[in-house]
């Protein structure tokens, strides 16, 4: 059974920068203490939903994708991006990781 928690890296998150690693680690420990097994990660944001974000939430190696960055998020900066290490402390804790961008949802603006 895939019992988990569906969270954003930016969209709709507590502070400026979105999430960060020590935020998603308590929620990793939590969810291992409650039984859960799986963590799906909304990787993109935009701004129509969320003022604050807009892009993606990753470090981007191609130059054609830099301007649709979230400059915002901590986690699209190489120097700060976390995901990585979650990935990582997510399977000491046998918490499977998806990682998913909805890019059906179209920002007209």
């Amino acid at each position: 059974m895939i019992l988990g928690w569906q969270i954003g890296i930016s969209y709709e998150a507590a502070t400026p920068e979105g999430n960060h690693f020590d935020k998603m680690l308590r929620l990793l420990d939590e969810m291992a203490e409650h039984g859960m097994n799986y963590l799906s990660l909304m990787m993109t944001s935009y701004a129509r939903f969320d003022p604050g974000h807009d892009g993606f939430c990753w470090p981007v190696k191609d130059r054609k994708l830099e301007c649709f960055r979230d400059k915002n998020c901590l986690n699209t900066d190489a120097k700060t991006e976390f995901v990585s290490r979650i990935i990582d402390e997510a399977e000491q804790r046998y918490i499977g990781i998806q990682l998913f961008s909805n890019l059906a949802i179209y920002n007209p603006e």
